[in-house]
């Protein structure tokens, strides 16, 4: 179930707090394109560390006027891995998945989106069918399991 052609694209600014070791990086997982639950899926959405700091961030592409779940989870390079598996591929292992239900995000038809007053458009021009939307920060401690 993609977007429809005419739609516009909303760009969701996902942001969490996450204390990491130096080899793992928080990624996202969700229910809907270009998000997904398979390894593979959470492999494409890594997120950006902001220097020095315990904050991750990714800007995914949505369409408008759909509920998505999402969660965040933690990948951990480990060189001694080989071979596929459910949880790890490539020295890459997903080692921490957030506790507790899916988190949901609602995002907004496209006219409540030109409507809202708090949405910024930053080198997007709205005219053009495009709007970037801070809309989420969550916290999430990350434990191995």
């Amino acid at each position: 179930d993609g977007c429809n052609v005419d739609a516009p694209i909303v760009t969701v600014r996902f942001c969490v707090k996450c204390k990491t070791a130096p080899s793992q990086y928080v990624h996202l997982a969700g229910d809907y394109p270009p998000l997904g639950w398979s390894f593979l899926s959470i492999m494409g959405i890594r997120m950006e560390r902001v220097e020095e700091t315990d904050l991750w961030y990714a800007d995914i592409d949505l369409c408008p006027n759909k509920v998505i779940e999402y969660k965040y989870c933690v990948v951990e390079d480990r060189g001694w891995i080989a071979g596929k598996g459910a949880f790890y591929q490539d020295h890459k292992a997903l080692v921490a998945w957030q506790h507790g239900d899916n988190m949901h995000l609602e995002i907004p038809s496209w006219q409540e989106v030109r409507e809202v007053g708090t949405l910024r458009s930053k080198e997007d021009d709205p005219s053009e069918g495009h709007v970037t939307l801070f809309a989420r920060c969550d916290l999430f401690t990350a434990e191995s399991e």
